[in-house]
């Protein structure tokens, strides 16, 4: 967005593209109100945690903001962040009310639908990887976690593989093998079935379906506030959020929002169905 509007406003009128808003959905913008330290607040403020804990937390003046920056609160604050992390570990983190989708041998992993049948074993690929005595074969899970889908959240016990440094270029690919509830494998083996490809009318020379890219990007700390304080007057703009979302949830959301300090010009209201 920002960069589209800095490139129309060198541009020709005739090159410039018509750019009339934006929407973003679930968009880390502040780093010291979003992901970690929006989650400590909706797991409490939901009752996942228990007051004691939290309270902990704040005596301690435990601060999870940049630690996916490398950042590290102190002993005492991870300590308090795995135990709330060990409480929750069939807690699906973007449906806090949903069902935990990990596969286990206890309940069916997938649907072979060429079986018609619910199967117990966890699909596996084989795959060529570099090994300290040359190429070796390993065990490729399909699907995708939490880990890798949100490549910027870096807690649940995962403080030893956070990165460092003032920004970060990350891969995102599907290579991991953990779990915590976003697995994924069955919606991506239905999406990649031919009869639904073409009921879809997705051409052949599409790439398969898949919850993530093999992209790089750039994380900022200084997150992206700031665009929305540039854009501001300029267009039309929207973020939302979802209120089941400990992510990148709505209680981080509503933190930045009230941050910028601009005029309300609708107040707030419910928001009902059907009336």
């Amino acid at each position: 967005m920002w960069q589209i509007d800095q490139q129309n406003s060198k541009a020709a009128d005739e090159d410039k593209l018509n750019l009339k808003g934006m929407m973003v959905g679930n968009g880390v913008t502040n780093w010291t109100l979003d992901c970690e330290a929006a989650g400590v607040e909706i797991y409490h403020r939901r009752a996942f945690m228990s007051d004691e804990l939290y309270d902990k937390m704040q005596a301690e003046g435990c601060d999870y903001s940049y630690i996916a920056f490398g950042e590290m609160p102190s002993d005492t604050c991870l300590a308090y962040y795995n135990e709330m992390s060990d409480s929750l570990s069939n807690i699906d983190p973007y449906n806090i009310y949903g069902h935990c989708w990990n596969p286990s041998e206890e309940e069916p992993d997938y649907f072979d639908y060429e079986k018609n049948e619910m199967v117990k074993k966890h699909p596996v690929d084989s795959v060529l990887v570099s090994g300290k005595d040359g190429p070796k074969s390993i065990k490729k899970r399909k699907g995708v976690s939490f880990r890798e889908y949100t490549k910027f959240s870096s807690v649940k016990k995962r403080f030893p593989t956070v990165l460092s440094g003032e920004n970060q270029t990350v891969n995102a690919d599907n290579s991991s093998s953990n779990g915590d509830c976003s697995w994924g494998a069955p919606l991506e083996e239905y999406f990649n079935r031919a009869d639904v490809k073409s009921a879809l009318h997705i051409p052949d020379y599409i790439q398969e379906f898949a919850f993530c890219s093999d992209i790089n990007f750039t994380m900022l700390k200084k997150g992206s506030q700031w665009i929305w304080e540039e854009m501001k007057g300029k267009y039309e703009m929207m973020h939302y959020s979802g209120d089941k979302d400990s992510v990148v949830g709505t209680y981080g959301t509503l933190g930045w929002i009230n941050a910028l300090g601009w005029d309300v010009t609708d107040e707030w209201k419910p928001f009902k169905v059907d009336g």
